[in-house]
């Protein structure tokens, strides 16, 4: 991190309360996110702040909010996670506009009959079979991670 993109950065934040967001001010993305540009390259606002303020982020891994304000650079309210928890953060926070469930397009199955493989104690193989959808489908049902939201 250069000192003249840490020069470019201060100004541009409205530091509040030690524990209350602090909002970029310049340029943001559609979504509202800081955005702070160097040598041509868009990088993002909070991401600086974490550099800046906290240290490295190591290769391949996601500054997040833990106050799901976009705007918000305060150090105090950012942390690392994979791709992954990015994308968990998101939907858990109401943000994502992925279809889930019966309103994907490319839904297969119901939430009634998920509600039953989730029940059911038949191997997943048979239950792929029954359903029309790949036996991984059903195993992925019964481990939570695809419709998680049906009980």
């Amino acid at each position: 991190m250069t000192s003249h993109l840490v020069d470019k950065f201060w100004p541009n934040v409205k530091r509040l309360g030690v524990n209350e967001c602090w909002p970029w001010i310049a340029a943001k993305t559609g979504s509202g996110y800081g955005v702070i540009c160097q040598s041509n390259e868009v990088i993002l606002a909070h991401r600086v702040s974490y550099v800046i303020n906290v240290g490295t982020i190591p290769a391949g891994l996601c500054v997040l909010h833990r106050c799901d304000n976009p705007p918000c650079v305060n150090p105090l309210h950012l942390f690392i996670g994979t791709i992954r928890d990015n994308n968990i953060d998101c939907v858990r926070k109401g943000r994502s506009n992925f279809s889930n469930g019966e309103s994907h397009c490319r839904s297969v199955l119901t939430e009634r009959d998920v509600r039953h493989i989730k029940q059911s104690k038949d191997p997943v193989r048979y239950l792929g079979l029954l359903y029309g959808v790949h036996f991984s489908t059903i195993a992925r049902v019964k481990r939570g991670e695809i419709w998680a939201h049906v009980k």
